[in-house]
Parts: C-alpha cells; sequence; structure tokens
C-alpha cells in the first residue's frame, strides 16, 4: 500500500493534487525570476493562468474518474465479503442448532 493510500487518498487523486501544487508553485518560481512590466506581466499572466487551469483541471477530471473507480472496486469487494460473512454465518447457526 502506498503512502496516499495509508491516508485514504486514491492515487489519482494524490496525482492531481500533485500536478495542481506542482503547476502553481512553477508559476510562482516563474514570475519571481522573470520579472515584467505591467501590462505584459498581466498579459502573460492571464494567457499562462488559462493554460494551467485548463492542465490542473484535466489533471483533477482524471483523477476524479480513478476516485470513482477505486470507490466501485471498494463497493465491490465490501459486498462479496459481505456474502462471504452471511454464508459463514449461516453456518455455524445450523452448526450451533445441531
Amino acid at each position: 500500500m502506498t503512502n496516499a493510500e495509508e491516508r485514504g487518498y486514491s492515487s489519482g487523486l494524490a496525482v492531481g493534487l500533485g500536478l495542481s501544487l506542482g503547476l502553481l508553485i512553477g508559476l510562482a518560481i516563474g514570475l519571481l525570476y522573470a520579472p515584467k512590466p505591467g501590462k505584459e506581466m498581466r498579459e502573460e499572466l492571464k494567457t499562462k493562468g488559462s493554460e494551467y487551469f485548463e492542465k490542473s483541471k484535466e489533471g483533477w477530471e482524471v483523477a476524479l474518474e480513478k476516485a470513482k473507480e477505486g470507490i466501485e472496486i471498494g463497493k465491490a469487494k465490501i459486498e462479496e465479503l459481505a456474502g462471504k460473512i452471511k454464508e459463514s454465518t449461516a453456518k455455524i447457526e445450523e452448526q450451533v442448532e445441531e
């Protein structure tokens, strides 16, 4: 089990969070090391911000889809275990009644 799974996150969600955080940090560092005149900077922020927003949106969509898949797998496993528990309980009740 990975650290993300131990903390209750699916791996897709962890990837989405990592991608978004990396994009924001990269944007901030880029702005600090490449200053430009105000109008130029605002235009670049608008353009880059839109690009990064779209990339992080895609990452979140992938993470959400993976999380949904994980939930469905978890539900199936729980249902399977519940069925096994019911069977075991029924067998034990039969043995006790004998």
